[in-house]
């Protein structure tokens, strides 16, 4: 049944690339521009050009990576946290302050708070994605029923039984939710830090094509992001998959 499953997940992403793959190139014929060259000059350009693709996609990853673990252990550690009505009745009030402020204009604060280096890219990175993770895992935390905790209570369970039995188990769906969406996040807002002040990265080789007006190089990159976002997408469902099993029973 698994093996089906898996076999049936496969076919549909080849399905959905192929039907992509032909769009774009039917585009590209229907427009017969320079701007949108076809499939496989794209390709062509992309393992022609592949080290210097890998180099710079290492730097972009080491990044996305980074900032989404801060994001994670922090965000899942208060979204945790919120099992505790105090402590919800208190850190909620920051949430619904701070989550609603369109993030992406706060990086000229990053960049004034930690320079232009590395820090300010990372750290700006893990302060998008952790609102989106907060807020899942909070949810989940805090809609616990009492039932639930009575029936640990009355079996003699203590605080770090409750924890460790009942919220985190019951909150690993929503852990893994946010997560998805953080890590389609954490790509966008890792194309935007990177295309100034940098000379590493995909965003960088996004921005330098685009300037020279060396499309397939532009596509060739846009094509990088596409396979880093993918791919972590599959690991975080993979992870779902393994830890929260009794999802797919």
């Amino acid at each position: 049944m698994q093996i089906g499953a898996r076999i049936h997940r496969a076919l549909g992403y080849v399905l959905a690339i192929s039907v992509l793959t032909v769009m774009w190139e039917i585009l590209s014929l229907v427009l017969n521009t320079s701007a949108i060259p076809g499939i496989f000059k794209i390709w062509s350009y992309f393992f022609s050009n592949l080290p210097l693709v890998l180099d710079n996609a290492k730097v972009s990853f080491i990044r996305v990576i980074c900032g989404i673990s801060i994001a994670f252990v922090s965000a899942v550690l208060l979204g945790l946290a919120s099992y505790s009505k105090k402590v919800d009745a208190v850190s909620s009030s920051f949430l619904y302050v701070l989550y609603p402020i369109p993030h992406i204009v706060l990086l000229p604060l990053f960049l004034i708070l930690f320079g232009l280096g590395e820090t300010s890219k990372i750290l700006f990175i893990a302060f998008v994605v952790f609102f989106q993770i907060w807020m899942s895992v909070r949810d989940g935390a805090k809609n616990i029923e009492n039932e639930y905790t009575y029936s640990l209570l009355s079996l003699g369970a203590n605080r770090i039984d409750i924890y460790r039995h009942l919220v985190l188990p019951y909150v690993m769906p929503k852990i893994f939710t946010g997560l998805r969406i953080g890590v389609g996040s954490s790509v966008a807002i890792l194309f935007f830090v990177e295309s100034f002040a940098t000379s590493k990265g995909l965003g960088f080789l996004v921005m330098d094509a685009w300037s020279s007006a060396n499309y397939p190089a532009l596509y060739a990159a846009m094509m990088a992001f596409a396979i880093m976002g993918f791919s972590m997408y599959v690991v975080v469902e993979i992870l779902e998959r393994r830890l929260c099993r009794w999802l797919y029973l």
